[in-house]
């Protein structure tokens, strides 16, 4: 993305708001961020479910095999969740392009 808005150059703003350009370059960079750190901690989440199931396994059977069971049930039962959260972010995405917008076309109306 840096690579082609800078081919582009002061063209880029004459096709897309300027505001718009930082805000999609910005929120892609965010995602991206946001799925790093889900994706780790995921991860240590797993390590840890497995761990206190293996523990539990020698120390109470029957609670381990019911955290081992009630955990990913309890991960299913908010994925329909998911959806309504990432049209909000959409949303709040759109919502900063435009202040972003607003506040480059001031700015940039503002030179003394």
């Amino acid at each position: 993305l840096a690579r082609k808005t800078a081919e582009l150059g002061s063209a880029l703003t004459r096709r897309v708001a300027a505001g718009e350009v930082v805000a999609v370059s910005t929120g892609d960079v965010e995602k991206i961020g946001w799925f790093v750190e889900a994706l780790s901690r995921f991860a240590a989440a797993a390590i840890a479910l497995v761990g206190v199931c293996v523990w539990l396994a020698f120390y109470l059977p029957s609670l381990g095999l019911m955290v081992a069971l009630a955990m990913p049930v309890l991960a299913l039962a908010v994925l329909p969740l998911l959806p309504r959260a990432t049209r909000r972010a959409d949303e709040q995405r759109e919502k900063a392009g435009k202040a972003t917008e607003l506040a480059s076309d001031t700015v940039a109306g503002l030179r003394v």
